[in-house]
């Protein structure tokens, strides 16, 4: 072999090594980089919680024994949210506060009796507001009673919050009612949902 072409096969190995040792330095440089993490992006609901009488208690607020027309009884019950969601935490909820009443109504003779109809609504307020308004003679006896209350939920009340709002009520036995009322009765159920709309 002669010396030129020996150079020229050295020269071309050396070439072929150095651009392999190129390509290889290239695709194994790294350029500097840092990488943080935000973590504990914790999403936890929040509550309502209505408690009556605080707290949470299920016991009558408003009734009577030996009731007769022309009696009157009257009943407060303390409502508020205890929970962490209200439309006064600032965060822009809007809670409301709705009432339902269902009544099972008991004839001493074992027939129907319309008894509810003649317990007139004198009072019925939440908080400074009269709710009275809101509950339509559904029985169109010319009086709001308790059959017409049971008839037509209230809904859209303001939430009571954390400081709370009364709910008073009182009922009068009507003058009217008629003889075969005696030893009747009725029993109210009033049903509170508070909820977020």
């Amino acid at each position: 072999m002669n010396p030129s072409d020996l150079r020229k096969g050295l020269v071309t190995s050396l070439l072929t090594i150095a651009l392999a040792t190129g390509v290889g330095a290239y695709g194994t440089f790294a350029y500097f980089n840092d990488t943080e993490e935000s973590t504990s992006n914790v999403f936890s609901s929040g509550t309502l919680d209505l408690a009556l009488d605080s707290p949470d208690s299920v016991d009558a607020f408003v009734g009577a024994d030996n009731f007769a027309p022309g009696d009157a009884e009257n009943g407060t019950l303390f409502l508020e949210n205890k929970g962490s969601i209200s439309s006064y935490d600032g965060d822009g909820h809007n809670v409301s506060l709705s009432l339902a009443v269902s009544l099972d109504q008991q004839d001493a003779d074992g027939a129907t009796t319309d008894m509810a109809s003649y317990l007139e609504l004198t009072e019925l307020t939440y908080g400074a507001n009269d709710l009275t308004s809101e509950v339509a003679d559904a029985n169109e006896n010319g009086r709001t009673d308790l059959a017409d209350l049971a008839a037509s939920n209230v809904t859209d009340l303001e939430d009571p919050g954390s400081a709370g709002r009364d709910l008073a009520v009182t009922v009068d036995f009507a003058e009217d009612a008629g003889n075969d009322l005696q030893g009747d009765s009725v029993d109210a159920t009033f049903a509170f949902t508070l909820e977020q709309r």
